[in-house]
């Protein structure tokens, strides 16, 4: 015959031990949690700063805004220069009704090109 109170005990270390594995496996699923929450934050923040690099070299409307005098800018117009757009430095001459839009440039300096040296 067998003993219920020794069946009892033995079930009793049975299910602690089984508990005590998924408390483990709690906490390591825990840390890898927060290991991706740590790794999506890292991701959206570089999100944000290619966001923000992108909004600088998106095409402004002259309606919006107007570059700064002496300002090298990209200029677009679709009825100037067959709607291709052309490089040139901001002046009053700019101001017409063929440019619509435009959009910064930075041209090289002599240490960015090869013969500058």
């Amino acid at each position: 015959m067998s003993d219920p109170v020794k069946e009892m005990k033995a079930r009793i270390a049975e299910l602690e031990a089984a508990m005590e594995h998924a408390d483990n496996k709690n906490e390591a699923l825990y840390a890898k949690i927060q290991s991706h929450e740590a790794n999506i934050k890292l991701r959206a923040e570089h999100v944000e700063r290619l966001q923000a690099e992108l909004a600088k070299h998106k095409w402004v409307s002259v309606d919006d805004r107007l570059p700064e005098e002496g300002q090298n800018v990209l200029i677009y117009g679709p009825e100037r220069n067959n709607g291709v757009p052309f490089s040139r430095v901001w002046d009053w001459k700019s101001r017409n009704a063929f440019n619509t839009h435009w959009k910064p440039i930075s041209l090289p300096t002599p240490q960015d090109t090869e013969g500058g040296k």
